[in-house]
């Protein structure tokens, strides 16, 4: 499967006070996995079953500091469904509920509530949901797709409407590359002729709606299973780099000046690696999805997140006796030469674990605790599965908005 590579050994052993060992196992070469022909030469990080074995999932041994913002409810007005995106800028929060409150909440970096943007509607400034956003810092405008009416709305940092443009895609997330839209698709719907008739999952445009760059071809009915198992999150953003990234693809993609989406590194499963046959398999569109989900093959699974100085993932992994799927956390450095996989971090004294991110905050990465949350584990006290913190409890009341949490690992 693939091209054949060159393997280069280096063994790590992270001691973390006698915790964790850890083996990373890197190589240099074509990535076992090409979704379009654009992917070049990216450094891969090979992952076998020996890195699962040798987990210690009960240590907090890896955090160095860790604390929670209480996002400020003033009442029924300001409250929080779900969180869907967050983003830091200006001193400020910005929330996204996408779906429940269909609006963007913002607050200051305390949690104090400021103000939303929840201009509900088809006239000039309103949507009718608000799909995602990102902030555009040299204009200090916050930009809001409505994926409804096909539209872009540019407010000011207080929520005020500025301007607003149509365009003519279908699209999953976005963000800004220098003075241009980067756009990630992920659908089949966009058959326009003005981007040409064969639909593709990344495009890049400058802000009069022309056509910049097209990669990663989605005419493969692959699109079609795997649009409704992805994620909120595609890009991310690391100091003035962009990354691109999304569910059962093991690239992890870095935008460059010209637009373009280029291998940064690439995840080996080795033998679980799922193969070039049943990738492109059109005959039984769901064959890719479920050999995933029932844990015969391992893939990168959950967004990519990545603070000052380390990167996280999600993977679906699962060890070879085992039919039964399950994620891990693969950590790793900024120079992608030490990795240590977790499943599950308790943190100490604090009755909680360590959930997945949605963010990232300077060097913490930044989790969400759910009101519903802290009620359940105040009625269940031997559950310890849950992202709750026991400092919450008697501080937050089951129709409060959310908690962010903020965790800071050591440095690998």
């Amino acid at each position: 499967m693939g091209n054949s590579k060159f393997y280069f050994e280096k063994i790590y052993y992270c001691n973390m006070k006698g915790i964790f060992i850890v083996f990373v196992v890197f190589s240099i070469g074509c990535s076992n996995y090409s979704h379009d022909a654009d992917d070049k030469v990216a450094i891969s990080i090979f992952i076998s079953e020996l890195d699962l074995q040798n987990l210690n999932n009960k240590s907090s041994e890896l955090i160095e500091d860790y604390y929670y913002v209480k996002l400020e409810t003033i009442d029924t007005m300001n409250l929080i469904g779900r969180i869907d995106k967050v983003v830091f800028y200006n001193k400020k929060i910005f929330i996204l509920d996408r779906s429940i409150s269909k609006a963007i909440f913002i607050f200051t970096e305390q949690g104090d509530y400021l103000s939303k943007i929840d201009q509900l509607g088809e006239g000039p400034g309103e949507f009718r949901e608000p799909y995602d956003f990102i902030i555009n810092s040299k204009s200090n405008q916050i930009i809001v797709y409505c994926k409804k009416n096909m539209k872009l709305i540019c407010y000011d940092l207080n929520g005020e409407f500025n301007t607003e443009s149509k365009i003519e895609l279908s699209f999953r997330s976005f963000e800004m590359n220098q003075d241009n839209y980067c756009f990630f698709t992920h659908s089949i719907y966009n058959y326009l002729e003005r981007y040409g008739e064969v639909p593709y999952d990344f495009i890049a445009l400058d802000f009069s709606g022309n056509l910049l760059t097209k990669q990663f071809s989605n005419s493969m009915e692959i699109g079609k299973s795997v649009i409704v198992f992805t994620h909120n999150k595609y890009f991310t953003l690391k100091n003035n780099d962009i990354f691109l990234s999304w569910i059962f693809n093991d690239t992890i993609y870095k935008i460059s000046k010209e637009n373009k989406a280029v291998p940064f590194c690439y995840f080996d499963f080795g033998e679980h690696s799922i193969p070039e046959q049943v990738i492109n398999n059109n005959d039984d569109i769901y064959i890719y999805k479920d050999v995933v989900m029932d844990g015969l093959y391992w893939s990168k699974y959950g967004p990519f997140e990545a603070t000052d100085s380390l990167f996280m993932i999600q993977i679906s992994a699962g060890i070879s006796d085992e039919t039964q799927n399950n994620f891990y956390f693969v950590l790793f450095a900024e120079n992608l030469v030490s990795k240590i996989i977790f499943k599950e971090i308790e943190i100490e004294n604090d009755d909680g674990v360590f959930s997945f991110p949605v963010t990232t905050y300077n060097d913490y990465f930044v989790s969400v605790v759910y009101p519903e949350e802290v009620i359940f584990i105040k009625e269940n006290k031997g559950d310890k599965k849950l992202p709750i913190l026991k400092g919450l409890e008697g501080k937050i009341r089951k129709f409060d908005n959310p908690v962010l949490m903020f965790t800071k690992f050591y440095k690998l």
